[in-house]
């Protein structure tokens, strides 16, 4: 029973290991798109976003809404394009961005 039951883990352990890479691509593909798309709306909106950013208490709202945007939609690209992955997720969820 004890070594069934050992097998079978040994299995669901080969099985997650082929399975890590392609979830992997898919989460960093689809924060990817979504950094983008927010980043992009950011900017595309950027009245309403510095408006929004005046009633938070942001100081310079208008520059903290250009770098928030730039900063989502240029890692949001980034990060689609697995270029630097590491490095841009520290900007991309930073209490300060």
């Amino acid at each position: 029973m004890k070594t069934k039951l050992i097998s079978i883990y040994e299995i669901y352990l080969q099985l997650l290991t082929k399975l890590q890479s392609p979830l992997l691509l898919i989460l960093r593909l689809y924060w990817g798109w979504q950094f983008f798309v927010t980043g992009r709306a950011h900017l595309a909106n950027l009245n309403q976003t510095t408006e929004f950013f005046q009633t938070l208490n942001i100081p310079m709202p208008h520059v903290n809404a250009i770098m928030a945007g730039s900063t989502e939609c240029v890692g949001g690209l980034l990060l689609l394009l697995g270029l630097g992955s590491r490095i841009i997720t520290v900007p991309l969820v930073a209490p300060w961005s």
